[in-house]
């Protein structure tokens, strides 16, 4: 399987956007390729999609709901505001019904450089919608949509 980099992916999302497919199919598309690879890794358990606050964050709110048509115990976290969200991202994240807890990206990040502490050890500290915060230190794996798939972040 060949490996894209981001501006080789940009690409042919353009090019199958002009031949006809819309943003929101390939965004179905990429979300449930999520959901398929997160079962694959964690079979049985939680899983936490990390979600960021563009286009790639929209395949998590889609990975999310795949991954709850599953029957999976799904917690979705996102990095910033559900209300900033644009285009083919807040269609996604509209069609998501469960709760979105909300993160701030320089504790995600400070946590991924560092495993031994990561989310996925130990938990993260999430601010809900209402402000009140929450913990979570039972999820077997993590998937993280969004990011820069060149640097492997």
């Amino acid at each position: 399987m060949e490996i894209l980099t981001v501006g080789e992916m940009r690409t042919a999302d353009q090019l199958a956007i002009a031949a006809g497919t819309s943003g929101f199919a390939l965004m179905l598309s990429a979300g449930r390729a999520v959901a398929a690879a997160a079962m694959d890794l964690a079979p049985r358990g939680p899983i936490l999609v990390v979600a960021g606050g563009g286009n790639n964050g929209g395949d998590g709110f889609v990975a999310a709901a795949e991954l709850v048509a599953h029957g999976r115990d799904v917690t979705l976290a996102l990095l910033g505001d559900r209300e900033a969200l644009t285009g083919d991202a807040a269609l996604a994240a509209r069609h998501w019904t469960g709760p979105v807890l909300r993160c701030e990206p320089a504790v995600i990040g400070q946590r991924l450089r560092h495993p031994d502490r990561g989310i996925a050890a130990e938990g993260a500290d999430f601010e809900d919608a209402a402000g009140a915060n929450r913990q979570r230190q039972d999820h077997q794996e993590l998937a993280l949509v969004g990011g820069n798939a060149d640097r492997g972040q």
